[in-house]
């Protein structure tokens, strides 16, 4: 049997045109960047700590690249430690809270009661960030709260704390885009 040439030419446009969509698909690239960090100690006379933290994730201008994705992330790993004159009865309790400034609220929290000296692991704190569409620009301040609690527990509880900022874009150029995670 003979196929006109109109009958194949159509056949073959319909095959081209449903194998499309499968070559425009791009697979989103993504950079991180570790962000600021540090120690601090909490004793039972100085049981609070705060830190702030400004993030700016952004398109270059006239790149029209965009942001499709975002993850912040803080860890804070506590360790209570005795001197040798504390007795340890009373084991501190530890809350690490992180905040965002532009409206106040408390976006993530963790507690931790120690029941020896010694470290508990990581203690990891993120925001969830939605973002409604692709966008251009995204900034905030968050504020990182650590308390402990004060006396009759004895002892230091020595915290080190990191940050990291990760984003992803259907961009091909990554070099579209400037990451500045600063304390302030």
């Amino acid at each position: 049997m003979r196929t006109s040439l109109p009958v194949l030419a159509r056949r073959l446009l319909l095959g081209g045109l449903l194998l499309l969509p499968s070559a425009c698909l791009i697979a989103p690239a993504s950079m991180s960047r570790t962000g600021p960090a540090g120690a601090f100690s909490l004793t039972p006379a100085n049981t609070r700590t705060r830190l702030r933290m400004h993030m700016v994730v952004a398109a270059r201008k006239g790149t029209g690249a965009k942001i499709s994705g975002l993850n912040v992330g803080f860890s804070a790993e506590p360790r209570w430690q005795l001197s040798g004159t504390d007795s340890g009865e009373v084991h501190p309790w530890y809350r690490a809270r992180l905040v965002d400034e532009r409206d106040e609220q408390v976006l993530d929290e963790s507690s931790v009661i120690f029941d020896v000296p010694r470290p508990v692991g990581m203690v990891p704190l993120s925001p969830h960030i939605n973002l409604d569409d692709d966008t251009e620009r995204f900034e905030a301040t968050y504020r990182l709260e650590f308390e402990r609690q004060g006396t009759p527990s004895e002892g230091t509880i020595e915290v080190n704390w990191s940050s990291e900022v990760s984003m992803s874009t259907l961009s091909s150029d990554m070099r579209d885009f400037e990451i500045t995670f600063t304390r302030l």
